[in-house]
């Protein structure tokens, strides 16, 4: 069954929630006997050129330069593409190129869905590409063939758009990380100067709704010296937040090593002394099932995704409340002893599992 899968920057290395959720799980289809073409943006990906990663054909097509207009373009030829490839489905991921869902299907496709997040939430988008995300979800929730939900939020979201739509409610993974001695870190890591357990880590996008300025100014309000705070990744595009976000954490003295993946994200995951988001919105964030992967003490905004992993209830707080996360803060440098997440996550976030009920999806559609 050829599968082209399209909605995404590109694999592998490329930031992002998406970009991880598909980097992780195509390869296991692949291994299942799927033919799976992953269509990405050519500015985003290491070649120009189609090449293989982990079993996976990946293809980059060109896309706008412009941000407003590289999701519907690049989605819009990508489907186009995945017609002359003579696709079986085309699994688009995220609302936002879902509204392509009825361009598929007068293509003749076959269409599934992953609904990644109210993305109409970020804070990011005006009025105009609220109302485009909030049409792609509609699209997606009436005239693709199944939609897969990563959240019992965006499940019920969709049932409450059509009551007969199929929902396939499939978490997003985590690949648990090998127990053996590391390799000394990277000239990278080393330059940062971190000492084992005395920092505090963060990674994602520099958008306002991941509220790394909320962060920092909680890690400001500590006692000097109480640890570092560490905080990786970088802007999709350069904006007046991502400029204001660097300026603060320049200021308050935050370390901010840019996107980091492989070894060097490990490196900063085993290291640190807890593992903090503070977002507003997220789907079913990758990036807190990685702390976790790691047996991490987690800092996390009372936000409904946040809620339904089912951390300790001590492990919240107020979402956007600076004297609230600074006071968890204090608590987790107090008591750092490490919770046990692995037998969890083996069992609910584990890639291989999902793989199989993904390709379950693929063959009932």
């Amino acid at each position: 069954m050829k599968i082209v899968v399209v909605g995404l920057r590109g694999v592998p290395d490329v930031q992002g929630g998406i970009e991880t959720h598909c980097e992780h799980l195509y390869p296991y289809l692949a291994k299942q006997g799927f033919d799976i073409t992953i269509i990405g943006r050519k500015n985003f990906l290491p070649n120009v050129q189609q090449y293989d990663y982990q079993g996976c054909t990946v293809l980059p097509l060109a896309h706008p330069k412009a941000t407003s207009l590289e999701t519907i373009a690049h989605t819009f030829a990508a489907i186009f593409k995945a017609k002359q490839l003579k696709a079986d489905v085309v699994h688009i991921h995220a609302i936002g190129p879902a509204i392509m869902t009825i361009w598929a299907r007068i293509l003749g496709l076959k269409v599934l869905v992953t609904h990644h997040g109210m993305d109409y939430n970020r804070q990011k988008w005006g009025l105009l590409a609220r109302t485009i995300l909030r049409t792609g979800e509609k699209m997606a929730a009436k005239y693709s063939h199944g939609v897969i939900s990563i959240s019992h939020a965006i499940t019920a979201q969709i049932h409450r758009l059509n009551p007969r739509q199929k929902v396939h409610q499939i978490p997003n993974g985590v690949v648990l990380p090998a127990a053996t001695t590391e390799d000394p870190p990277s000239a990278k890591i080393a330059q940062l100067g971190l000492t084992d357990k005395k920092y505090i880590f963060a990674l994602g996008r520099f958008v306002p709704e991941k509220e790394f300025h909320t962060l920092i100014s909680a890690w400001s309000a500590l006692p000097p010296g109480s640890c570092e705070l560490v905080i990786a990744g970088k802007p999709d595009h350069d904006s007046p937040y991502s400029q204001a976000l660097l300026a603060q954490a320049e200021q308050a003295g935050a370390i901010m090593p840019g996107f980091v993946k492989g070894a060097d994200l490990d490196h900063l995951f085993r290291h640190a002394a807890g593992f903090v988001i503070p977002s507003t919105h997220e789907g079913l964030p990758i990036a807190m099932l990685e702390a976790m992967s790691y047996n991490l003490p987690i800092v996390a905004s009372d936000i409904e995704p946040h809620l339904e992993v089912k951390l300790d209830p001590s492990c919240y707080f107020k979402t956007q409340s600076v004297p609230e996360l600074t006071e968890k803060l204090q608590a987790l440098l107090k008591n750092p002893e490490k919770p046990q997440y692995r037998t969890l996550l083996a069992d609910k976030y584990d890639w291989g599992k999902i793989a199989t009920q993904t390709a379950q999806v693929y063959r009932g559609l």
